[in-house]
C-alpha cells in the first residue's frame, strides 16, 4: 500500500493565508517602489491613529484590566480547563510564559530603552530634561508591566475554553467567537469575513 503523500499546502487555510500573504507582498512592493512617498504616507496615517485615537487605547486597556479581573476572581474564575492534572507548577508556567514572551525583549530592551525614550519622550516634553528623565522611567512599566499582558491573558482564555471546554480543534480566529455566534455561523460562509477582519486588526495595524 503506498503512502498517503500529501500537499504541504493541504492543511492551510486558504482564507487565512493568502489574503494576508497578498497584501503583505503587495505592501511591500509598493514601499520598495517609492519608499519616500510611503514612508511619508505611514507616518501620516500613524500620527493620525496616535494622536486622534490616543483616548480609545487607554480605555481599551482600561477595559481589559477590568474584564480579566473579572474572569479571574468571577465565577467563571472557577472553571476548569479540561480534567487532566497541570503538566507543570504555576509556578513553571509563569517561568515559562516570561522567559517565552517577554524575556528575550526585556534583555534587549533593559539598557536602551530608557535612552530612547529621554532622548525622544512624548507629549511635547523636550529632550534631556528632567521630564523628559521622569518619562523613560515610566514608560518601561507601561511596556513590560502587567497590562503588557492583559491582552495575552484575555486572548489566551478566549482560546483555552473553545478548546479545552468546547472540544474545538482549531485555533482560527473565528473559533474564538463560537460561544457567541455558535460553532455554525462560526465556521460558516460569515466566519471567511471575520477571520480576515481579525486578522487585519491585529496584524498590519498593531
Amino acid at each position: 500500500m503506498k503512502p498517503d503523500k500529501k500537499s504541504p499546502f493541504s492543511m492551510v487555510n486558504g482564507w487565512t493565508f493568502f489574503p494576508p500573504l497578498i497584501f503583505t507582498v503587495l505592501l511591500t512592493a509598493v514601499v520598495m517602489a517609492n519608499p519616500t512617498v510611503a514612508g511619508s504616507v505611514l507616518e501620516t496615517l500613524f500620527s493620525f491613529i496616535t494622536d486622534k485615537f490616543a483616548w480609545l487605547f487607554d480605555w481599551y486597556y482600561l477595559a481589559l484590566i477590568v474584564v480579566v479581573l473579572i474572569l479571574a476572581f468571577g465565577p467563571l474564575g472557577k472553571k476548569r480547563f479540561g480534567n487532566e492534572k497541570p503538566e507543570y507548577s504555576t509556578l513553571s508556567w509563569l517561568g515559562m510564559i516570561f522567559t517565552g514572551a517577554a524575556g528575550l525583549g526585556v534583555l534587549t530592551w533593559t539598557s536602551v530603552e530608557w535612552l530612547y525614550t529621554y532622548q525622544s519622550p512624548m507629549w511635547g516634553v523636550e529632550a534631556g530634561t528632567v521630564e523628559a528623565l521622569q518619562q523613560a522611567a515610566m514608560m518601561p512599566l507601561f511596556h513590560w508591566g502587567p497590562v503588557f499582558y492583559l491582552g495575552y491573558a484575555l486572548i489566551a482564555v478566549l482560546f483555552a475554553y473553545q478548546f479545552y471546554c468546547k472540544k474545538v480543534d482549531d485555533t482560527l480566529p473565528s473559533t474564538a467567537c463560537i460561544s457567541l455566534l455558535g460553532k455554525k455561523r462560526a465556521r460558516g460562509a460569515s466566519a471567511k469575513p471575520l477571520t480576515l477582519f481579525i486578522l487585519w486588526l491585529f496584524s498590519p495595524l498593531s
